[in-house]
């Protein structure tokens, strides 16, 4: 994924991240901080997940913390830390539901 503009810091503690189609709309936003936001999850030394359902809401609650074996397919590294390998394939359901939302979307699309 090609990445622009010259920002050159980490993503902090309570921070966003936007992204953005070609021709710069806004298409999808993740805010997050648990400085920020009393009760969503702290990302220290485990990944965070966005649960199938709740992708593209912005809901800082929704995430969830990377576990052993979990459906993320994440694990622990040589230093302890949790995380996932950075892909994901819902189960069957949720995959249908996107399946037909996909059909749905290019219908409208003719």
């Amino acid at each position: 994924m090609k990445i622009l503009g010259g920002y050159t810091n980490n993503l902090g503690r309570n921070d966003e991240i936007n992204l953005y189609d070609a021709f710069g709309n806004l298409v999808d936003r993740l805010t997050f901080g648990d400085q920020t936001f009393q009760g969503s999850i702290r990302t220290l030394n485990k990944s965070g997940n966005i649960p199938f359902a709740k992708l593209g809401q912005n809901d800082v609650y929704g995430a969830v913390l990377s576990a052993l074996n979990d459906g993320y397919g994440s694990f622990a590294s040589s230093g302890g830390d949790i995380g996932n390998p950075g892909f994901f394939i819902p189960e069957p359901t949720s995959l249908a539901l996107l399946a037909a939302a996909a059909v749905l979307v290019l219908r409208g699309k003719r």
